[in-house]
C-alpha cells in the first residue's frame, strides 16, 4: 500500500510540476509585468526564475521516482498472487514477454506463491511484463495481473 501512495504522489508531482512549469513559461510576460509593479525588477526576475526552477525540479523528480517505481515495482523475494482474473479464467505464463509468445502453463484465478525473478520489461503494446516462477515453471506474465500477497 505504501508503494502505491508514493507512486501516486510521484505521478502527481511529475504531471503537476510539468504543468506549472509550462504555465509559468507561457505566462512569464504577464507574471513579469505583474510582479515588476510590486517588486523591483531584479527581485521579480529572481522570483520568476525560482518559480520555474522549482516547478521543473519537482516535475523531473516526480517523473524520475515514477519511472523508478514503475520499473522496480515488482521485486524479487516477495510472493505475489493473481488479481484481476475472473473465476472462470486463468493467467497465462508465457515463454517471453508479450501475448505473442507461446503459453507454458496457466495459473488459476486464485493462484498464490508466485515469485518474481527479475526486473519488469515494457513491451510495444504498453504492457509491463515480469519473469516469474510458479510451481517450478519459469516464464513471463503481465504485471497488471499480480499483486503482493
Amino acid at each position: 500500500m505504501e508503494g502505491n501512495v508514493i507512486f501516486t504522489w510521484a505521478k502527481i508531482a511529475g504531471i503537476g510540476g510539468a504543468a506549472i512549469g509550462f504555465l509559468a513559461l507561457i505566462l512569464r510576460i504577464i507574471l513579469r509585468q505583474h510582479l515588476t509593479s510590486q517588486l523591483d525588477k531584479r527581485s521579480a526576475f529572481i522570483l520568476l526564475i525560482v518559480i520555474i526552477v522549482v516547478a521543473w525540479t519537482t516535475s523531473l523528480a516526480g517523473i524520475g521516482v515514477w519511472y523508478l517505481i514503475e520499473t522496480k515495482r515488482y521485486t524479487s523475494g516477495l510472493l505475489y498472487r493473481v488479481r484481476h482474473v475472473r473465476s472462470d479464467e486463468s493467467l497465462s505464463v508465457r515463454e517471453g514477454p508479450g501475448v505473442n509468445n507461446r503459453e507454458l502453463v496457466k495459473i488459476p484465478f486464485n493462484g498464490r506463491d508466485i515469485q518474481i525473478q527479475g526486473e519488469a520489461t515494457k513491451v510495444s503494446d504498453g504492457g509491463t511484463w515480469v519473469r516469474i516462477r510458479y510451481k517450478g515453471v519459469e516464464g513471463w506474465v503481465n504485471s497488471y495481473f499480480l499483486q503482493p500477497q
